[in-house]
C-alpha cells in the first residue's frame, strides 16, 4: 500500500528546530539550578563532609533509596549524578528538601549518618 504524504500547511511561525538553539539550550541548562548546576545552598546544609562519612556504606544508602530513579548514577527519572562532583551541601539539600519530582527523605527516613555516607557515595561518581 503506498502512502502519500499529506501536505502540512506551514503558518511563518512554524519553523524547524534548529540545531544551535538545542546546543544552547544543552549548554546553558545546567545553570538553572539542577544538581549540576549553580545554586545558592541553604546554610545549614553546608560544610564538609563529616569524618566517618564512608562512601562505601553510602553506595548502600543509594542502592536503598536513590537507584530506582539514578540508575547508576545516570539520568531517568532523576538527572544523572556520575561525572557531576556534587558538593555535599548539595546533596544533603536535595535529599532532605526534595525538588521538582524527588521526594524529600526526612531524618525519620534517612539519619544524618546515612545521609553523610550517602554525600561521600555520591560524590564520588
Amino acid at each position: 500500500m503506498n502512502r502519500k504524504e499529506i501536505p502540512v500547511a506551514r503558518s511563518r511561525h512554524m519553523r524547524r528546530w534548529n540545531p544551535t538553539v538545542g546546543l544552547l539550550v544543552a549548554l546553558v541548562a545546567p545553570a538553572c539550578g539542577g544538581p549540576g548546576g549553580p545554586v545558592t545552598v541553604p546554610s545549614r546544609y553546608e560544610g564538609p563532609l563529616a569524618e566517618t562519612a564512608d562512601a562505601a556504606k553510602g553506595e548502600t544508602v543509594y542502592q536503598r533509596y536513590c537507584e530506582s530513579c539514578h540508575p547508576g548514577g545516570q539520568e531517568d527519572v532523576g538527572p544523572a549524578l556520575a561525572g557531576r562532583h556534587v558538593p555535599p551541601g548539595k546533596v544533603r539539600w536535595f535529599v532532605r528538601e526534595g525538588g521538582d519530582t524527588m521526594p524529600a527523605f526526612p531524618a525519620s527516613k534517612v539519619s544524618d549518618e546515612d545521609l553523610e555516607h550517602l554525600a561521600a557515595y555520591v560524590g564520588s561518581l
